[in-house]
C-alpha cells in the first residue's frame, strides 16, 4: 500500500502543475496521499509538518532560495545584467559556449535550487541565439549538473568516495566518458540549427572586458569565494552578495537613500516569495516519501531476486534520486545495499554506473528543485523538459553500460 500511495502520489502532483496548479500546493496534496496510504495518524501528519519546518535546512533553504530567486532582478536593477553578458561574450565569442558555461560556473555552488541564479543568465545569453523559453530551460538544468560528473568538492562525490573506500580520481576518471558523452549529445540536441550569436556583440579589449566581468558579477564571485573557498556558511555568503550587490553602479548623489530605495524595491518587487510554499511542499514530500519506507521496501525486494548486478544498478539506481530529488540523501541509500555486492577487483565501472543511475534519476526527478525552480521560473511543462532530458541522460546511462561490460 506504501509503494502505490508513493506511485499515485507522483501521478497527482504531475497532473495538478499540468492543470495550472501551483506546484508547491501540488505537493502538499501528494504528501497527504502518502501519508494516507501509509496509515499515518493526524498526530503523526502534524508531527511531519512540524519537523519539515523547524529543520533548520528547511529553514535555511527556504530564505536562500527566496532571496537568491531575485538575483536576477538585481542585476537588471542595478545594470550589470547587460554587463556580465556582453563582456561574457566578448571574452569567449560564442552564444552557444557561454549558455551552457554560466549554468556549468553556477553548478560549483553547492546548494539546492542553485539553478535558480543562472536562469536569468540563460535567459539572457539565450535571447542573443534565439533559444526558446523551454530550450533555456533544459540548457539551465543540465548544464548546471553536468560538472557533477567530475567535479572534486561536489558532495555527492565525496560521499561516494568515502562509502566505497576509492579515491576521488578514480570516480571521476570512469565518470568522464559519461559526462563527456552526454555534454556532447545534449549540445547537438539544444543548439542544433542555432548560429553562435557573434553579431549581436561588438569585440573588445580582453583585458577590460574580464575586469567589466568581474566587477559586474562581484555579488556572485563572493558568494563562491565566501562559500567554498573560506567556508562561509551559504546563508550567510548570500546576504553578502546581496550586500555588495546592491551597492553596484549607485548614481545619485545620495548614495545611501539610493541604496535604502533599491533594497527596499528587491525585497518588494524583486523577490518571489511563492519560493517559500515551494520548498515547503518539496521537503514535505521527501519527509512523507522517507516516512513510507518505500525505498527500502523496493531495495529489499530486488536483492532478493538474483538480477544480473548490471540490471540491479540501473533499476534500483535510478529509484531513490527519483523519489527522493536529492542525489546525495539516494547514493547515501544505495552505497549499503551494493557495496558488499561490487566485484572485489575493478569496481570503478560499476561504481560509476551506480553514481550515473541516481544522478539521473535525481536529474529527471519532478521534485528536484532545479528542475522546478527553473521550470517555474521559464514557465514551461514537464512533458517538454522530460523529452529534451531523456536522451542525454539515456546516452549516459548506455555509456554506463558499456564500461560495465567492457572494462
Amino acid at each position: 500500500m506504501n509503494l502505490l500511495g508513493v506511485v499515485l502520489a507522483f501521478i497527482l502532483v504531475l497532473f495538478l502543475n499540468s492543470r495550472d496548479i501551483d506546484m508547491g500546493f501540488a505537493l502538499l496534496i501528494g504528501s497527504l496521499l502518502i501519508g494516507l496510504f501509509a496509515r499515518l495518524q493526524p498526530a503523526e501528519f502534524l508531527q511531519t509538518g512540524l519537523n519539515v519546518i523547524t529543520d533548520p535546512v528547511t529553514l535555511e533553504l527556504m530564505v536562500v532560495v527566496m532571496v537568491v530567486s531575485g538575483f536576477g532582478y538585481l542585476f537588471k536593477l542595478t545594470g550589470d545584467m547587460d554587463k556580465i553578458i556582453n563582456s561574457l561574450f566578448k571574452i569567449f565569442q560564442n552564444g552557444k559556449l557561454l549558455s551552457m558555461l554560466m549554468p556549468a560556473m553556477m553548478g560549483t555552488i553547492n546548494f539546492p535550487g542553485g539553478a535558480i541564479i543562472s536562469a536569468p543568465m540563460v535567459d539572457k545569453s539565450g535571447d542573443k541565439i534565439n533559444l526558446n523559453n523551454d530550450q533555456k530551460t533544459v540548457v539551465n538544468i543540465f548544464y548546471r549538473h553536468i560538472g557533477f560528473f567530475i567535479y572534486p568538492l561536489q558532495p555527492t562525490i565525496i560521499i561516494t568516495s568515502q562509502l566505497f573506500e576509492v579515491d576521488i580520481m578514480t570516480i571521476i576518471k570512469y565518470n568522464f566518458l559519461i559526462m563527456l558523452l552526454g555534454f556532447t549529445a545534449a549540445y547537438f540536441i539544444y543548439f542544433k540549427g542555432l548560429d553562435y550569436g557573434t553579431n549581436n556583440f561588438e569585440s573588445g579589449s580582453l583585458f577590460r572586458n574580464i575586469l567589466k566581468f568581474i566587477l559586474s558579477f562581484s555579488p556572485i564571485l563572493s558568494i563562491l569565494i565566501l562559500a567554498i573557498v573560506l567556508g562561509v556558511p551559504f546563508y550567510l555568503a548570500v546576504f553578502i552578495g546581496l550586500f555588495i550587490g546592491l551597492g553596484r553602479n549607485l548614481s545619485s548623489d545620495n548614495y545611501l537613500k539610493e541604496y535604502i530605495s533599491r533594497t527596499k524595491e528587491f525585497f518588494i518587487k524583486g523577490t518571489n516569495y511563492n519560493m517559500l510554499a515551494l520548498i515547503f511542499g518539496v521537503m514535505t514530500f521527501k519527509e512523507m516519501i522517507e516516512a513510507s519506507g518505500v525505498v527500502e521496501i523496493i531495495a529489499a525486494f530486488l536483492t532478493t531476486t538474483g538480477l544480473p548486478l548490471v540490471v540491479m544498478i540501473v533499476f534500483l539506481g535510478l529509484l531513490p534520486g527519483y523519489l527522493l530529488g536529492v542525489n546525495t540523501a539516494s547514493m547515501g541509500i544505495l552505497i549499503p545495499i551494493f557495496a558488499p555486492l561490487m566485484p572485489a577487483a575493478g569496481a570503478g565501472p560499476y561504481i560509476s554506473l551506480l553514481f550515473t543511475a541516481s544522478f539521473l534519476g535525481y536529474l529527471l526527478s519532478p521534485i528536484h528543485l532545479c528542475l522546478i525552480l527553473t521550470k517555474e521560473y521559464f514557465v514551461t511543462d514537464f512533458s517538454f523538459i522530460y523529452k529534451k532530458l531523456s536522451i542525454p541522460a539515456l546516452t549516459m546511462l548506455f555509456m554506463g553500460i558499456i564500461q560495465v561490460l567492457i572494462l
